[in-house]
C-alpha cells in the first residue's frame, strides 16, 4: 500500500510538471509565433509575401521531416530522455542564434531575414525530433486514464497564458513601449526563450 501511495504521488507530480511544461511553452511560443510575430518581422525585413510564406513553411515542415528518420532510429532505445535533451539543445540554440542575429544584424535586413530563416529551420527541426521521445516519456509516466485530462489542462492553461503573451506582444510592438525596431523583436524572442527554457526544464524533471 505504501508503494502504491508513493507511485500515485510520483504520478501526480509528473502530471503537474507536464501541465506546467505545456502551458508555459505555449506562452513562450506565443512571443515568437511564426504565423504572426515572426511573419510580421519577415515582411518588415523584405516586403515580400513570398518570403513570409517561405518562413512559415520552413517552420511547419521542420516539425515533420525529422519524424521520417527519428522514429526507426530511437524506437528501440530503452531511454528517450537523451534524445529529448538533444532536441531541446537544437531548439534553444536556434532561438539564441535568432536573438543574436536580431541584435547584431539589424542594419542588414535581407541578411537578417536569411539568418532568421536558417535559425527557424534549426528550431523547427529540434521540435520535430522531440515529438517521439515526448510521447514515449508521457506514455511511460502518465497512466492512460489520466492522459486526456493532462492534455486538456495543458491546452486550457496554455491558452490563458498565450492570451496574456499576446497582449504583452501587442504592447511591446507598439509605439507606447518605447522600443525601437528591431529591439522590440529581440525582447519578444528573449521572453520566449526564457519561458521555453523554464518549460523544458520542467519536462526533464518528470
Amino acid at each position: 500500500a505504501t508503494g502504491d501511495s508513493a507511485m500515485r504521488a510520483e504520478s501526480r507530480r509528473s502530471f503537474w510538471l507536464l501541465v506546467g511544461n505545456g502551458a508555459i511553452v505555449m506562452m513562450g511560443s506565443a512571443f515568437f509565433s511564426f504565423e504572426t510575430v515572426m511573419a510580421g518581422m519577415a515582411f518588415t525585413l523584405t516586403g515580400s509575401t513570398v518570403l513570409v510564406g517561405l518562413l512559415t513553411t520552413v517552420a511547419t515542415s521542420g516539425w515533420l521531416w525529422p519524424q521520417l528518420i527519428v522514429g526507426s532510429r530511437i524506437e528501440h532505445l530503452p531511454r528517450k530522455m537523451p534524445v529529448y535533451k538533444l532536441s531541446i539543445s537544437l531548439r534553444m540554440g536556434g532561438l539564441l542564434l535568432m536573438i543574436a542575429a536580431t541584435w547584431f544584424f539589424a542594419g542588414q535586413p535581407h541578411l537578417l531575414y536569411w539568418l532568421i530563416l536558417f535559425t527557424t529551420a534549426i528550431f523547427a527541426t529540434g521540435g520535430g525530433i522531440c515529438v517521439i521521445p515526448f510521447m514515449d516519456i508521457v506514455a511511460k509516466t502518465i497512466p492512460v486514464h489520466h492522459r486526456p485530462m493532462l492534455f486538456a489542462w495543458r491546452r486550457f492553461l496554455g491558452g490563458l497564458l498565450g492570451f496574456l503573451a499576446g497582449i504583452a506582444t501587442f504592447y511591446i510592438l507598439s509605439a507606447e513601449s518605447g522600443l525601437r525596431y528591431p529591439e522590440n523583436y529581440g525582447v519578444l524572442l528573449l521572453a520566449g526563450f526564457s519561458l521555453c527554457a523554464l518549460a523544458y526544464s520542467l519536462f526533464m524533471r518528470t
